[in-house]
């Protein structure tokens, strides 16, 4: 997750205060979602995309998202008239609708800024759910912790509204997998199965790919159309 950059500049300067360097920081947020789609917004690639962003004025770019143990996470968190920040994570543990564990470098214009232990817990509340995050932060340059604590705190919020929002939808299908995928990425298959019993698909255009978009329209039984717009990340 990407931390808040300072508003009026990005320069760093070492810490030579031993009492500044460290910090254990902790999040707690209560979700409107049920622990499985909290756990997916909180891994997949696609939701991280969507809540990343501390703020308006910032925008992150994925250059890597691979959400497995081994894998790793590249962004660049990037404001306007200001230096790049870099923010690699890297997948430690991953205990599905339970616990994760990664590590997560800032760097800017080549400086490592700070490195982190985050640890992120899950409780199943019914309805609802729990996530516990510890950081565990070693700053490099000034200032870190609280950039830490607000770029967190607001991209956990974010995360919050991005849960709420969110179905998983999930089914076990007697195919194999090549199957089932070529089905659901077929721009000629998909028109045919997608929506519920009765309804009709008018593809107005169709591109299945990442960047893709499939514009159509949804048509119930009585004549009724819903416009459907759907973009691939």
């Amino acid at each position: 997750m990407t931390t808040n950059p300072k508003p009026s500049s990005t320069t760093t300067t070492p810490s030579h205060d031993r009492s500044d360097r460290f910090a254990t920081l902790t999040f707690t947020r209560n979700v409107a979602a049920p622990l499985s789609v909290l756990w997916q917004a909180w891994t997949a690639p696609a939701a991280r995309a969507v809540w990343a962003a501390p703020s308006p004025s910032v925008t992150v770019e994925f250059l890597e998202a691979d959400t497995r143990v081994g894998g790793r996470e590249v962004s660049l968190c990037k404001v306007l008239g200001q230096p790049d920040i870099r923010c690699e994570c890297g997948w430690l543990e991953l205990q599905p609708a339970v616990r994760s564990v990664n590590y997560e470098v800032i760097s800017s214009e080549g400086a490592t800024q700070s490195a982190a232990l985050i640890t992120a817990d899950f409780d199943d509340l019914g309805e609802r759910s729990r996530l516990a995050v510890t950081v565990q932060l070693s700053s490099l340059a000034e200032d870190m912790e609280a950039g830490y604590r607000h770029g967190f705190g607001a991209g956990l919020d974010n995360l919050a509204g991005a849960a709420e929002r969110t179905m998983v939808l999930q089914r076990v299908i007697r195919a194999p997998r090549a199957v089932v995928w070529n089905t659901w990425m077929n721009p000629e298959t998909l028109p045919q199965w997608w929506g519920p019993d009765g309804f009709s698909c008018r593809t107005k255009r169709i591109d299945l790919r990442t960047g893709g978009e499939w514009v159509f329209d949804m048509i119930g039984p009585d004549g009724t159309v819903f416009p459907n717009h759907h973009l691939y990340g």
